[in-house]
């Protein structure tokens, strides 16, 4: 995708800002908005405006759009301004209030995970926040479902500017892994690409050390998981790399599992 707004949903945590710095670096390199959005009590309550245009200034967003929505259907809000704009970016930050939540990501992550038809950015809790990026790593698994993320990377990378890098795990059943010809074939599809990483291990474990060893990358993966449980929250190794990996992750929902 090509953002040209980046929507940033906030609540009244200060953990919800840390979005807004990676929203900021990716309107700088795509030449996009940026949207603030957050909840309100009532229809008239202008201190939620108050706040928005407060963290605006203190993290010097430049002429941003406020929107402000119910506070009873922040995730329905997200989904309805996405919705009506194909070439919005939504970019949050994840809650984990506990280990249930830990595993949904939060309530609001998780319905717009589940919900969401076109990709956005997740902020976890050990995401390193950066002015810029350099790097798009592209994590695939061989699968249908995985690969689904490509073309949206590809026009991601392109408007943003970053050097895309293939990343294969190889667990024994990744066709990419062996099959050098093939990855060339998808990297030919990008502007600007560096040689593919082929890893071995665990999937979640890999793919969280390869944001580690690329500290000015953002990571992108589709969400997929391997049971009913990952299919109604998100893909137990995306869920691991939000969680755990140091890079914001640039994600899409399967058409299989929307």
């Amino acid at each position: 995708m090509s953002p040209q707004t980046i929507l940033v949903p906030l609540d009244t945590s200060e953990t919800s800002t840390r979005s807004i710095r990676v929203a900021k670096a990716l309107s700088r390199a795509a030449a996009a908005d940026i949207t603030l959005m957050t909840t309100r009590v009532v229809d008239d309550d202008s201190s939620a405006l108050l706040r928005l245009e407060k963290v605006a200034e203190q993290h010097n967003v430049i002429a941003p759009k406020f929107v402000t929505v119910s506070h009873w259907i922040p995730a329905e809000a997200i989904l309805d301004l996405a919705s009506d704009d194909p070439e919005m970016l939504v970019c949050m930050t994840t809650h984990s209030r506990s280990p249930a939540a830990a595993l949904a990501l939060g309530s609001v992550t998780s319905t717009v995970i589940h919900s969401m038809r076109q990709p956005f950015v997740l902020v976890g809790p050990s995401c390193q926040t950066l002015d810029s990026y350099a790097t798009l790593l592209v994590a695939l698994d061989g699968s249908e479902h995985s690969a689904e993320i490509l073309p949206f990377a590809i026009e991601f990378a392109a408007a943003t500017g970053l050097r895309a890098q293939l990343v294969i795990v190889d667990d024994g059943h990744n066709v990419l892994a062996k099959n050098e010809s093939l990855r060339m074939e998808i990297e030919a599809d990008f502007v600007e690409v560096e040689p593919a990483l082929v890893l071995q291990g665990d999937p979640g474990e890999a793919l969280v050390e390869a944001t580690r060893a690329t500290p000015n990358a953002i990571i992108a993966m589709a969400t997929h998981g391997h049971n009913a449980m990952a299919r109604l929250v998100v893909g137990s190794v995306t869920s691991c790399v939000v969680q755990r990996g140091i890079a914001p992750v640039f994600t899409v929902r399967p058409k299989a599992l929307a």
